[in-house]
Formats: C-alpha cells, structure tokens, sequence
C-alpha cells in the first residue's frame, strides 16, 4: 500500500511530466526549432555569463577571504555571518530582489527617475546577469578560500615580516 501511494504520488506525476515533454519532438517541426540557427549563439552567450560569473566569484571571494583573515580575529565573528548570510536565500529570490531594486520599474527607477535606466540596462544585460549570479556565488568561494587561508601556518608570516617582508606582502 505504501509503495503504491508513493508511485501514485510522485512517480506519476513524473512520468506524465516526461511525457508530455517528449511528446512534441515527434514531429518534425520541433527538432528544427530545437536544433535551429540559434542554438550556438544561445550556448556561447550562456558560456560567457558562466565564464564572466565565475571570474567575478573567485575574484571577490579571495578578494574577501584575504580581507578577513587579515582583520583581527574579534571583527570576523561580526564580518562572517554578514558575508555567509546569502545562503540563506535561495537564488531566484536574489534575481527577484534585484529585479524590484534596479529593474525598468523598480525603486531605484521611481527614486531617481530616468537617470536609473542605466542601471537597469545593465542588469539584463549579460554583465549585470554575471554581477547578480556572482554576488550568490561569493560567499561559496570565500568559504573554500578562507579555509585554505586558514590552514597557512602563521609562523611562516611571522617569519616573513621578521626578515623585513610588510604585514601585507606577508600573507
């Protein structure tokens, strides 16, 4: 009974889900749509937000796992939650923040009229798109940063600045 419940709960639903997918790439019409002119233009412009969000997400990540570790250790108990607190959203929740913030009708466009447009072009453009998803991703790399951070054994660093090497170049 329970095994039956379960395929009729959730197996069915997924398999009506299946097919109702696949249905329409029986004919003929749907592949040439699928597989049309603008298929390699699509994946190179998702591989360039992919490639330009990634780059944006380990430059700032390190970027902030270097800031931390180098504050005294009483301001990062404050710093951490602050820069980890985006994980707890899920991320179309961000994109829809961002959208009410910046979009063509959003609350920057109704404060500052139309010198918010600029803003809003930007952020459905491919480098606005990598900003936002970069800005969830952040917090990914800096935990895997500052965890390699913190595994540098700090005499090595005390050396460094005894033999002349400043507190900044030592890290």
């Amino acid at each position: 009974m329970l095994l039956g419940t379960f395929a009729l709960l959730i197996l069915a639903p997924v398999a009506a889900l299946l097919f109702e997918a696949a249905t329409p790439l029986t004919h003929g019409q749907s592949w040439r749509t699928l597989l049309g002119h603008d298929l390699f233009a699509n994946l190179l412009a998702t591989l360039e937000l992919a490639a330009l969000t990634a780059a944006l997400s380990l430059i700032a990540g390190a970027l902030l796992a270097g800031l931390v570790e180098a504050t005294p250790v009483r301001w990062q108990q404050g710093l951490e939650p602050l820069l980890l607190g985006s994980f707890l959203m899920p991320p179309y929740l961000t994109a829809v923040a961002w959208s009410l913030i910046a979009g063509p009708v959003g609350l920057w466009n109704q404060v500052l009229g139309h010198g918010g447009l600029a803003l809003a072009k930007l952020l459905y453009a491919l480098p606005g798109m990598a900003i936002v998803m970069a800005l969830h991703l952040t917090p990914l790399v800096y935990v895997m940063a500052s965890a390699a951070l913190r595994g540098v054994d700090h005499r090595l660093i005390e050396t460094a600045q005894v033999h002349g090497a400043s507190p900044l170049r030592a890290r």
